[in-house]
């Protein structure tokens, strides 16, 4: 893995503290990211294989009550011998040809027709608020995945800094020490800070391979070495106008209703099932030969039937009471649907909030940091601090800085996560 160079890395802590997260992968945006992992999930082939199914479900809910037509031919030979009272034999061979095409349709269904093609129909549209539903998780994940890899970049970034001014001071220390104005301590204290930041550079070099494989698995994509900041996504204006966009637009809510008005229709095709049926058939026939006494028959018939049952066993009111348990049950999902979006959406309200509060704190942190570090130099030179003072300054505007970096990396998700669950950021088609 290729160390980020100087120039970059003054760039990435410089885009941080402006407001900035860089990520990187080999799409040139986030929004290119999002599409390539749209169309690397199997979990959205999986939601969009289940969104046609359901689409043959409508059709073959229609044709279920559309006529039927069938027709059926035969041809057969046989010889017969049998013997007569009186003692004497008989002896016939036929070979009869006959064929008939038949016409059924349901004239009356006690309405199971009109539920039957609603299930189908509400069906398709709880697959399709499935796949958006799947759709919105591949994005977030792809954000955090994009995001976490910046986060990985930028600590090794400032683990690199942190590397360099130990290093720097350790120098320093060793040269006090050749000019007697040191102490072997002294240098031993910056070794060991130093061996530290090492062991801080290997682990932020596995955290970034680890991201980088994250994102290669989400996007099919190559992990690239600079790409353009991820800004803040378009987010509501209050938290009550985020709970209303996601109310209308979250597709688990979507779902959820859907499938209860799937549960519902269930308990009214239940309660239907077993109501009486009237069928009108039409039937034409024709046989040759059917017996050595008859050469011809041809036969034209229409039936119109009445069919009410009267007793099943139990099972229809079983399947009634199965129905409007489903129903319940549908019910409850759709509320903990609500519950879990709102839930969501008020946590992502105030994560970001909190998040901008904390990076203005953080600012000022950095800030003090930074002339903490400079003063605690100045007086290391004069004799005022010790070697370890000046470490710990070092390592406390390092801190600062990620800090800035983690929050706002906390801020870009939780923005995300906001401005997606209420859909006002569009996903790449």
């Amino acid at each position: 893995m290729r160390a980020i160079p100087a120039g970059y890395a003054r760039y990435a802590i410089t885009a941080i503290i402006c407001g900035y997260v860089i990520v990187s992968a080999s799409a040139q945006s986030v929004e290119q990211a999002i599409a390539a992992a749209l169309d690397n999930s199997p979990s959205i082939d999986r939601a969009e294989a289940q969104k046609r199914a359901a689409r043959e479900d409508v059709r073959q809910a229609r044709a279920s009550y559309l006529p039927e037509v069938s027709f059926d031919a035969s041809a057969s030979t046989s010889q017969r011998d049998a013997r007569l009272r009186g003692s004497s034999d008989f002896s016939e061979n036929s070979e009869p040809v006959s064929a008939s095409l038949r016409a059924q349709q349901s004239l009356y269904t006690h309405g199971l027709r009109p539920i039957a093609q609603r299930r189908a129909i509400t069906g398709v549209r709880a697959r399709g608020h499935e796949l958006a539903a799947t759709r919105n998780a591949i994005a977030l994940q792809v954000v955090e995945a994009m995001v976490r890899l910046h986060l990985a970049r930028s600590t090794k970034d400032s683990e690199l800094r942190l590397h360099e001014l130990i290093t720097s001071q350790l120098t320093a220390e060793q040269e006090r020490l050749r000019l007697q104005a040191g102490t072997r301590t002294d240098v031993a204290q910056a070794e060991a800070r130093l061996a530290s930041a090492d062991a801080s550079l290997a682990r932020a070099s596995g955290d970034i391979a680890q991201a980088e494989r994250h994102v290669t698995v989400l996007t099919g994509l190559e992990v690239a070495e600079f790409l353009p900041p991820l800004h803040e996504p378009p987010l509501p204006l209050s938290l009550e106008d985020a709970l209303q966009l996601a109310w209308d637009s979250a597709p688990e809510i979507a779902l959820a209703r859907s499938n209860y008005d799937v549960s519902r229709l269930g308990v009214a095709a239940a309660s239907r099932r077993y109501g009486p049926q009237v069928n009108l058939s039409v039937e034409a026939s024709t046989a040759r030969r059917p017996s050595p006494a008859i050469e011809r028959d041809d036969d034209v018939r229409a039936t119109l039937s009445l069919s009410v049952p009267l007793f099943n066993g139990g099972r229809g009111s079983s399947e009634r009471r199965q129905a409007y348990a489903q129903k319940t049950s549908a019910s409850a999902d759709r509320r903990q649907a609500e519950q879990d979006i709102e839930l969501r959406v008020t946590e992502a309200w105030f994560s970001v909030q909190s998040a901008r509060l904390e990076l203005s704190a953080l600012q000022t942190r950095l800030q003090a940091a930074d002339e903490a570090l400079e003063g605690v130099r100045r007086g290391r030179g004069a004799g005022l601090w010790s070697v370890t003072d000046l470490l710990d300054a070092m390592e406390q505007k390092i801190s600062a800085e990620r800090a800035i970096a983690e929050t706002h990396a906390n801020l870009t998700l939780a923005a995300y996560q906001l401005s997606v669950t209420c859909g006002l950021y569009d996903l790449p088609r």
